[in-house]
């Protein structure tokens, strides 16, 4: 066995324990070998260990328009940062107005924008510039609450996705995690005919499940 064929076998068995280690462990949460989330992780947990901190939290992305976004907030602290729940339910009704986030969405992709009232609303809360271009501030909600909805509406359940993947591997050899080279209807057939779709079955696997998955690992959501 060469060098990269034996690289390649390592990180396929090192996916494999991982999901196993998940359904043993239920606080354990599965990754592929192409997911950074274990090395965040272990740096986290090594400096709360050597320095008895609590709720220790970063996270470092940057967007090739319109550079980096954080945040290191304490979960413990919130509730002293916010004090009560009016400054989340004021500030969160700006997004439930229809069309606001549209307009956020169409400002993040940098279309041109016509003037209407949730422009204004967006201006008014210095989310937007004149110019149509999103503050700093329009772009951390944009990323933050964009990806929170998504985690909490659209994001196929972990212990569904683990199903899933065992039976994307074992029918491929594609760790989970890494983008699958079908289309819908080609990775339907794929697991459907599968042995062991009725393993699926019976945990719920829905094909809305199913289309799901496809979907989301092929846009490279973590």
């Amino acid at each position: 066995m060469d060098k990269y064929s034996e690289i390649k076998h390592l990180r396929k068995e090192i996916t494999r324990l991982k999901n196993r280690l998940s359904e043993l462990d239920e606080e354990v949460e599965p990754t592929s070998v192409v997911c950074g989330h274990d090395v965040v992780l272990e740096h986290l947990r090594k400096l709360s260990k050597q320095h008895g901190l609590s709720g220790l939290s970063q996270l470092a992305c940057c967007d090739k328009n319109h550079g980096w976004y954080t945040t290191n907030v304490e979960p413990s602290k919130i509730g002293i940062l916010l004090g009560d729940s009016r400054p989340v339910t004021n500030f969160l009704k700006l997004f439930c107005h229809d069309g606001v986030w549209e307009t956020l969405e169409s400002a993040y992709q940098g279309e041109d924008l016509q003037q209407s009232d949730e422009i204004v609303k967006l201006l008014e809360e210095n989310q937007l510039l004149s110019s149509g271009k999103l503050t700093s501030n329009g772009f951390t909600c944009y990323v933050v609450l964009g990806h929170l909805t998504y985690n909490m509406v659209k994001k196929v359940d972990i212990l569904k996705q683990i199903e899933i993947s065992k039976i994307v591997y074992d029918a491929t050899g594609i760790n989970y995690g890494e983008p699958l080279p079908y289309s819908t209807e080609e990775f339907l057939n794929l697991v459907t005919t599968h042995p062991d779709y009725e393993t699926l079955i019976q945990r719920q696997v829905s094909t809305e499940d199913l289309i799901e998955y496809i979907r989301q690992l092929n846009v490279h959501v973590n």
